[in-house]
């Protein structure tokens, strides 16, 4: 049995635009880039405390861009309904905490 090889995100490096990235090897199986989007957007929503605009500043880009993501990878769909939302309005300050991994 083949183990997945994991990612190891703790000796982050400088990037020229003053943030920072982690050393990283694509496995020879490959991966996917947008497991790892995904994975990234909602260690930063945790991180955020399911603050969309902090998330959203943490990853570089902006809260319109991560609104899509969300959307895109339907993350929160759970938390809007478990906190009695209907998902209309604006939801910018709303815990995203449904989708996250404890």
């Amino acid at each position: 049995m083949t183990t997945a090889p994991t990612l190891s995100w703790k000796l982050w490096r400088p990037a020229t635009n003053g943030r920072f990235l982690p050393p990283l090897e694509i496995p020879e199986q490959g991966t996917s880039l947008e497991g790892i989007e995904r994975e990234l957007i909602e260690l930063a929503l945790k991180q955020a405390g399911g603050n969309q605009t902090q998330a959203a500043r943490l990853l570089g880009i902006s809260r319109d861009t991560l609104r899509y993501r969300i959307k895109k990878f339907e993350l929160g769909r759970d938390s809007r309904s478990k906190n009695g939302d209907s998902g209309s309005g604006d939801d910018e300050n709303q815990p995203i905490t449904g989708a996250l991994n404890a």
